[in-house]
């Protein structure tokens, strides 16, 4: 299944992620495109690890929306993000078990 290039194949809206009272993630919206290779850039602390595991089902999201494919999603557990990403793909793949960027990830599902 090749994914449409003038769509999302994966979009952020106003994720949020707290530690207590430490936002750590505060409205992040972003559009993933089939093909694109994106770096997420910041300072120590600024939440990027922190969004990358949300992705990848290691934390709960506390709000915003996670949408693949033009569906949304709800990733509460490795397990929901490896059906997701699954999901969009014609052929078998190992889900990464390691810190592998979700972008990285979705980019081998999606061939």
């Amino acid at each position: 299944m090749k994914a449409d290039p003038s769509k999302p194949l994966v979009e952020l809206r106003e994720i949020k992620k707290a530690f207590g009272g430490v936002q750590a993630v505060d409205g992040v919206s972003v559009n993933l495109y089939p093909g694109e290779v994106v770096a997420l850039l910041g300072h120590n602390g600024a939440g990027k690890s922190t969004l990358m595991k949300m992705l990848a089902g290691a934390y709960p999201i506390d709000s915003g929306d996670t949408i693949i494919a033009g569906e949304k999603a709800h990733i509460r557990t490795p397990a929901d993000a490896r059906r997701k990403a699954s999901r969009r793909s014609t052929r078998r793949w190992r889900w990464p078990t390691t810190s592998i960027p979700w972008p990285t990830c979705f980019s081998a599902a999606r061939r």
